[in-house]
C-alpha cells in the first residue's frame, strides 16, 4: 500500500498532507492485529542523555489491547530500578496492573479501555494512546487526527525505513512530528514537546496481522 504517487500527483502539499493522514488512519482501521516494540525519549533540560521509557504494544481485533511500559526511577543514579505498568482489555475487561518492586503489584479493574489508558497518561507521555487511538473506536485523549496546519517536509529515515515527514499542531498539545513509512504506512516515530521538553516516541518490531495468545491479553497475576 504506498500512497506517495497519488499524493505528489495533486500537486498542492497542503492537500497532499490531509491525504496521507487520512490514509494513515484508514490503513489502521484494516489492521486484525498488531504488535510493536519501543521507547520514548525525553530529553530533559538536566540530562545529557535521554530519559528512555522502553513499551511494548499488542492488539487483536476486535478489543484485545495491551500497553506495557517500565518507568525508571527519576533520580540518574537508579535508573536501573523500574516500576512496571501494564494497561489493557482482554475483550470483556478492562484493567491497569502496577508492579512497584519489592511491593506487592496494584491490580485495578475499570469500566472501559479509554479509562485504563487515561491513567498512564503522564508517565507514558501519551505512547499508550498513540496506537490505541488509530485501532480502536473509544479511546479517547491526543489524537493525531486532531492535527492542524499539515504539511509535508520531504523525507527521514527511521531504521533504515524511508518515512514522509509530516507536520502539524495539535490544538492543545502543539506541534507535532510524524514519520510514516513511504511503502506501508505505519507510524515509525512521533516527536512533540511537553512542559517544553522535546519528546520522542519510536516504534520498532512492528508485526501486523500475526497470530497471538488470547492469554497476553488478561491481566497479569499478582
Amino acid at each position: 500500500m504506498n500512497p506517495t504517487p497519488d499524493l505528489l500527483a495533486t500537486g498542492n502539499p497542503l492537500s497532499a498532507a490531509a491525504q496521507l493522514l487520512r490514509a494513515l488512519v484508514a490503513r489502521y482501521a484494516l489492521v486484525g492485529s498488531y504488535r510493536d516494540t519501543g521507547v520514548v525519549l525525553v530529553h530533559l533540560p538536566s540530562d545529557e542523555v535521554p530519559f528512555e521509557v522502553p513499551f511494548q504494544t499488542a492488539y487483536e481485533a476486535p478489543g484485545r489491547y495491551r500497553f506495557q511500559f517500565d518507568f525508571p526511577h527519576p533520580h540518574p543514579t537508579l535508573r536501573r530500578v523500574s516500576t512496571r505498568y501494564v494497561v489493557g482489555s482482554d475483550g470483556e475487561q478492562a484493567y491497569s496492573h502496577t508492579h512497584v518492586p519489592e511491593h506487592v503489584p496494584e491490580r485495578r479493574l475499570l469500566r472501559t479501555l479509554s479509562l485504563a489508558l487515561a491513567g498512564t497518561t503522564g508517565l507514558a507521555c501519551g505512547a499508550a494512546h498513540t496506537i490505541a487511538q488509530l485501532l480502536l473506536a473509544g479511546v479517547r485523549g491526543t489524537a493525531l487526527t486532531d492535527l492542524t496546519d499539515l504539511r509535508l517536509d520531504g523525507h527521514r529515515l527511521v531504521d533504515g525505513v524511508l518515512c514522509h515527514r509530516l507536520l502539524g499542531t495539535h490544538p492543545y498539545a502543539g506541534p507535532h512530528e510524524l514519520l510514516i513509512g513511504r511503502d506501508d504506512l505505519l507510524l515509525r516515530k512521533l516527536s512533540k514537546r511537553s512542559a517544553n521538553m522535546p519528546i520522542e516516541e519510536v516504534r520498532q518490531a512492528i508485526a501486523l496481522d500475526v497470530p497471538g495468545d488470547p492469554a497476553h491479553f488478561r491481566m497479569p497475576p499478582a
